[in-house]
């Protein structure tokens, strides 16, 4: 929303931007995007209330793509928020210009990190990948790879619950069912 950005980031929505909703609150934001159509959705991290990450499981109509703000993000917020499918984390101390980036990137279908969170993704994945009960995962990743995911893709996917096996792939590649 207009005062939202221009409050946080000293800019408005712009050209090319139509806000359909503005909540104050985790409750709330589950009930705007319930109720309209959304292509982005820009969220904070910490809402009263609710959280952000809360609001998302809470969707049973999630939005387009969600990019999510916060002004620190700890690596299991990290993890979860990627297990959630959120395409962008932005930090709120980042410049205006990255905020745009993040959003132009994730309507083109990528996901948006900012550069200082590689370093806790990377690190809360690295044990599982010096696992050596993980003998599965070089292959498995090289498939990704083929198939088309970026790094965070694979993660993605790596990490989140799958209906069709008892929890997340990773689990099984560590217990030796691939």
């Amino acid at each position: 929303p207009p005062t939202l950005i221009h409050d946080v980031y000293g800019v408005d929505a712009g050209a090319g931007f139509q806000v359909v909703g503005e909540a104050g609150t985790g409750e709330e934001t589950v009930r705007v995007v319930e109720s309209v159509d959304t292509d982005l959705l820009l969220l904070d991290l910490n809402m009263p209330r609710m959280s952000g990450l809360d609001a998302v499981r809470e969707m049973t109509r999630p939005p387009g793509v969600t990019i999510l703000l916060a002004g620190v993000i700890t690596r299991p917020q990290l993890l979860s928020a990627i297990q959630l499918g959120v395409r962008g984390l932005v930090l709120k101390h980042a410049p205006t210009e990255l905020l745009f980036e993040a959003i132009t990137d994730v309507l083109a279908g990528r996901y948006w990190l900012h550069q200082m969170l590689v370093t806790d993704l990377l690190e809360s994945a690295w044990p599982l990948l010096q696992s050596s009960r993980a003998e599965g995962l070089p292959g498995t990743l090289t498939v990704l790879s083929d198939a088309g995911y970026d790094d965070v893709q694979a993660l993605r996917w790596l990490f989140t619950p799958d209906e069709s096996l008892p929890g997340a792939p990773v689990g099984g590649i560590v217990a030796g069912r691939h």
